[in-house]
């Protein structure tokens, strides 16, 4: 009774460690399918725990590499618009330099504000572009479609918020530059001051743009010169009226300093003309080409009209400069903004690389190992097998 008892409870033993094998026989030949050592989080659920945690830091990696590439799209557009501006102004420069030509009638002015009107249409156009998303690309964070109108002032419906996407660990990116930046941020004259002839003026005395040439003295005063004949002139207060120099002996070509100011006059002017010298005002880069246009529709010819028109063309050239020099600086940062994308994909795809290095060190299977515990679960599957194949044909006959 004892030994059937053994030999019943041996071959349960024997049944369960088969079914044991067979079940380890499975997630073998799963290992050697998928290639993977863990297929599932039971299989360890430390290792798969950790394996989820990659996952989720390669899916941000990912995400990263597609805000980059968004990103890097945005800023190529928008250096190709830059471009396109500069060329546009650079163009407009050009046609001012030739319509300052004393040769030139009110005709040939005219012809000339033709095309400088043309291209400012081009780049209204240009502010306009629209992005990848269909949207305005300078028109800051709104999603408007033309935030830039034509008017005095210029409208802009945009904001001054720059776009930012996230482009890799710590790291982020402007996707754009808002119009506000680039088109409306500019100061007239030479950026510091300007100096305005009054278009009462009968002479043909001018006053160049000038220079600051004393930062201490350069307190905001509002300056005007006032000829009290045609070689004497005063220099007041424009706002209180305050004299600050009285019957100055005037030079032409001679420089004219005042509140830290330095501008040269020159040409013949009369009893009565008056210039101003103030700081610089806001104004943007449409405001400054629409003065030019209306400068060059102006059909008058007179000595005294043309001294203003030339005193007007040189304070406009002068703020195109401004324009070209500002832009260029833009496109510049543009071209770093995509450097740094650049050096973000570079950190990102070490880090991606080390992540997945790292993944497949944890669930990869060692196949010459996996191999080996083929072999070895079979081998005592089969031995197994027969043992318990010998405990099935035993009866209690084999015992009398």
């Amino acid at each position: 009774m004892n030994d059937r008892v053994s030999s019943s409870s041996l071959a349960r033993l024997t049944q369960q460690d088969m079914n044991a094998r067979r079940l380890a026989l499975s997630e073998i030949r799963e290992q050697i399918g998928t290639g993977k050592r863990i297929n599932r989080p039971s299989d360890d659920p430390a290792r798969a725990a950790r394996l989820i945690d990659i996952g989720a830091n390669l899916s941000r990696l990912e995400q990263f590499d597609r805000n980059a590439d968004s990103a890097e799209l945005s800023l190529q557009m928008q250096e190709t618009v830059l471009d396109s501006v500069i060329d546009a102004v650079q163009r407009i420069r050009e046609l001012i330099v030739q319509a300052s030509n004393a040769s030139n009638g009110p005709v040939e002015r005219q012809i000339i504000g033709v095309e400088i009107d043309s291209r400012l249409d081009g780049l209204f156009d240009l502010a306009n572009t629209p992005g990848s998303d269909g949207h305005a690309l300078f028109a800051g964070s709104r999603l408007v479609d033309k935030p830039f109108t034509p008017g005095s002032p210029t409208g802009y419906s945009g904001d001054d918020t720059a776009r930012r996407v996230n482009i890799g660990l710590d790291r982020e990116v402007a996707t754009t530059t808002p119009g506000s930046e680039l088109f409306m941020r500019l100061r007239d004259g030479n950026g510091r001051f300007r100096v305005e002839a009054l278009p009462t003026n009968t002479g043909t005395g001018t006053l160049d743009t000038g220079s600051v040439t004393d930062e201490s003295a350069f307190d905001g005063t509002r300056a005007r010169i006032t000829f009290s004949a045609p070689d004497r002139y005063d220099i007041t207060d424009a706002d209180s009226g305050a004299l600050l120099a009285a019957d100055v002996a005037y030079e032409p070509g001679a420089a004219v300093t005042v509140a830290g100011m330095t501008s040269q006059i020159d040409g013949e002017p009369r009893t009565g003309d008056a210039f101003v010298l103030e700081p610089a005002r806001q104004s943007d880069v449409f405001t400054t080409i629409e003065a030019l246009v209306s400068t060059l529709n102006a059909s008058s010819d007179t000595p005294a009209d043309n001294a203003l028109r030339r005193q007007e063309m040189g304070t406009k050239l002068e703020e195109l400069d401004t324009i070209l020099e500002h832009v260029a600086l833009h496109r510049s940062a543009t071209g770093s903004r995509m450097q740094s994308i650049d050096a973000s994909r570079n950190e990102t795809d070490a880090v991606t690389l080390q992540l997945r290095t790292t993944a497949a060190s944890i669930e990869d299977a060692d196949m010459a190992d996996v191999i080996t515990r083929l072999q070895e679960e079979n081998t005592a599957l089969e031995l197994l097998q027969r043992s318990y194949a010998r405990f099935a044909s035993t009866s209690i006959l084999d015992y009398l």
